[in-house]
């Protein structure tokens, strides 16, 4: 019995001898830089106009004792155009020393808050928020609450985060949402959704110190360093760092960790409402690196290597790392393409390293003159008859509903946009429709299908934290819940406004 023990004993830590092995060798992450398969030159060229540049800095705690930092970065700052922002992007450098800098440009500087700025509790946030405006430094979003917009221009919008904010717990700080309209995590999500909604004709910046994608640490990927020193003073853990790390990236030790309960939700929910738009772009800093990470549309620039450096690694094909000392400047056309550029610190002077593209010049549509013999109506319906037959089976088990309402065919009218001076705004994302805001000059209106979506039902209710549409599509599921809708009469909203009169409840006409 005795030697079956240590046979298993054996195994056992054979096993995750293993284990830890497999942990060190896929996360390991270097200070060196990495790029991406798909990344086969360092430079870009976009034939357009600079319509605005973002200079980002994250985590500058302790720039004061960093003279040749300190010395960079005012040189970049010299630089700057008037039709720039600075971003300090959390962590943040005292008043003071970011109160000097400010003197060194003319572009208009921006303060968001990190878990740093949160640890002295709500009234030092205050605080420290009039001692930063004082220095004609702007703290965002103010008056410590969860999303503030920033119009730049027509053409570029920004949404400020306090994702440290969604992060805390609110039964340490009560008075969290005391200044903010916002009073749950909840209504943040509906409120960035809108705020999506009101920006989609323009590029849009989601500005925060956390990062919704990361191959740094805090994203669970480690250096081999990092696995013999887990702890910052340098105490040599082998194995037991490694153990450590392998928690790390798969729990989350701290808040801070994106594995972590509470991070995990914010960013899986951030993602998927993104998920669908191709003109939103993501500023944050957090890890102590130099990244561009692309997961579909989500596309983030972390840059959290001011003042000190930690590794990185580039797991997707378009990503790229770099873990040494530096920060990003991101340049946005007048053709709606955008670039970040990386620069590592060297002798007190900014070198680039490496320029990337994020989004792509928008598409040019020309004018097209159409049929002028179009019909003034047409003959539809809102589901095609041959859609809607069941066998006698299935409506025995499920109900007739209203299939046969959804397949009349009746005219309707064609609406000449042009001859009523009436212009498409913009698309709202609803529970079960996308609809189509409309304006000419004296109204606006909103064009509501008639016929739901399953798909983007199933993506509203059940898949909040991931956007699975396009997987639904064309599947028994997605069939299943267009029939199930037939259960409601498709053209009662027609009587809802005559009802609400009636009993005088306010209705839009």
């Amino acid at each position: 019995m005795g030697k079956k023990n240590r046979f298993f004993k054996q195994v056992s830590y054979t096993t995750m001898l293993a284990l830890l092995a497999t942990v060190v060798f896929f996360s390991c992450a270097t200070h060196t830089a990495q790029r991406g398969k798909n990344i086969t030159t360092n430079t870009v060229k976009i034939n357009s106009d600079v319509v605005h540049s973002f200079y980002l800095f994250g985590d500058t705690h302790g720039l004061e004792k960093n003279s040749n930092q300190y010395q960079a970065i005012e040189n970049e700052l010299k630089k700057a155009p008037k039709n720039s922002s600075i971003f300090w992007l959390g962590n943040n450098a005292k008043a003071e020393v970011l109160g000097s800098l400010k003197k060194a440009t003319t572009a208009k500087n921006y303060i968001f808050n990190g878990e740093n700025e949160w640890k002295a509790g709500y009234d030092s946030l205050m605080i420290r928020e009039t001692s930063y405006r004082k220095k004609s430094i702007q703290v965002l979003p103010s008056k410590i609450c969860a999303i503030e917009t920033l119009e730049v221009n027509d053409s570029l919008a920004v949404l400020a985060i306090d994702s440290e904010w969604f992060l805390e717990d609110w039964s340490d700080h009560p008075k969290a949402t005391e200044n903010c309209p916002i009073q749950t995590r909840e209504l943040f999500f509906t409120e960035l959704q809108n705020k999506l909604n009101d920006y989609q004709n323009r590029i849009t910046i989601i500005a925060m110190h956390h990062p919704v994608i990361s191959n740094g640490k805090h994203g669970g990927k480690f250096s081999v360093q990092d696995q013999l020193f887990p702890i910052e003073n340098r105490i040599p853990m082998p194995v037991i760092g490694s153990f450590v790390n392998l928690v790390r990236a798969t729990t989350g030790l701290t808040s801070q960790d994106l594995q972590s309960h509470r991070y995990r939700d914010f960013t899986q929910r951030v993602s998927t409402i993104i998920g669908k738009r191709e003109n939103v772009l993501i500023f944050s800093a957090h890890d102590r690196s130099l990244q561009y990470l692309q997961d579909g549309n989500v596309r983030q620039i972390i840059s959290g290597a001011s003042v000190k450096a930690t590794a990185a690694k580039v797991a997707g094909e378009n990503d790229y790392s770099n873990g040494k000392k530096g920060f990003a400047k991101v340049k946005v056309y007048a053709n709606g393409a955008s670039d970040v550029e990386f620069f590592n610190w060297e002798n007190g002077q900014a070198v680039w390293v490496h320029t990337q593209e994020m989004t792509t010049p928008r598409k040019e549509y020309l004018a097209k003159v159409y049929d002028k013999n179009i019909p003034k109506e047409k003959v539809v319906s809102v589901v095609d008859q041959k859609n809607l037959k069941k066998s006698q089976t299935y409506e025995t088990f499920f109900g007739k509903h209203y299939r046969s309402v959804f397949g009349i065919e009746f005219p309707v009218e064609t609406l000449d946009l042009q001859k009523r001076n009436i212009r498409p705004i913009r698309e709202n994302i609803n529970l079960q429709t996308i609809n189509l805001r409309l304006q000419d000059n004296e109204n606006a209106f909103v064009m509501i299908p008639v016929r739901k979506s399953a798909t983007q039902l199933i993506q509203s209710i059940a898949y909040k934290n991931e956007y699975v549409a396009n997987d639904f599509e064309n599947t028994f599921t997605e069939k299943f819940l267009n029939d199930f809708q037939t259960t409601q009469h498709p053209f009662y909203p027609l009587i809802v406004p005559n009802i609400a009169q009636l009993v005088k409840v306010n209705q839009l006409k």
